[in-house]
């Protein structure tokens, strides 16, 4: 009888070990998942910003490259009237 006893209460231990294994394990499962989300969720806000750069650099270009037609526009205005200097005239013979 005291060995059924016995035999039962290491089971009983066993079982509560493999149970504790089991809920550490699945602790760390979840930790690890949550460190992922982070991540990505660090990364897909770092796209964003990118993405965000990278709009305004698009912008100031086109800004750059208008300002500059205009300007040309501006010195070819000024010198219909005069004739255009020859240094000017790219491309032209």
């Amino acid at each position: 009888m005291k060995r059924k006893i016995e035999k039962k209460t290491r089971r009983r231990r066993e079982e509560l070990e493999i149970a504790e294994s089991i809920r550490w394990l699945a602790e760390v499962v979840v930790r690890s998942e949550q460190s992922r989300m982070d991540t990505m969720r660090e990364i897909e806000r770092m796209r964003v910003e990118a993405e965000a750069k990278r709009g305004e650099m698009d912008l100031k270009r086109t800004e750059i490259i208008a300002n500059t037609q205009l300007e040309i526009a501006r010195i070819f205005a000024a010198g219909v009237g005069k004739g255009v200097d020859s240094s000017l005239r790219i491309g032209r013979s």
